[in-house]
């Protein structure tokens, strides 16, 4: 991911957002906090635009410019943004997996230690 511009609104960052996802660039938007002022506790924050893939750089540095330039490299957004959300399934999975296998161990330690201790009571 590439950080491609800063803008000064929500309006300026979801305009750019709509152009390049419109072209086939898919892109994040993320809240700007380094920009607020100490001072004024209602001071505004901006936004970044970042780029999601490297290859795409030079066409969005192209579309920045100018909103009718054609990119040479698009890609379908929705199947990008849809495997992105795949990947984050897969993962959260994953976790829960990893987990599961840690309760079970646990479990089991537990039973074991409770299974001696009653072998030992009963054997006193």
């Amino acid at each position: 991911m590439i950080h491609l511009t800063s803008v000064d609104t929500e309006d300026q960052a979801n305009e750019i957002e709509a152009c390049f996802e419109a072209s086939g660039i898919p892109v994040f938007l993320q809240e700007d906090f380094t920009r607020l002022d100490p001072t004024n506790r209602l001071a505004n924050y901006g936004y970044r635009v970042h780029i999601w893939l490297d290859e795409q750089l030079e066409d969005a540095k192209q579309l920045l410019k100018d909103a009718s330039y054609e990119v040479k490299h698009p890609v379908n957004v929705a199947e990008f943004y849809a495997s992105l959300d795949r990947q984050d399934e897969e993962r959260e999975v994953a976790w829960y997996k990893s987990e599961e296998k840690w309760l079970n161990g646990l479990f089991a330690l537990v039973a074991a230690g409770l299974i001696g201790w009653m072998a030992y009571a009963v054997a006193s």
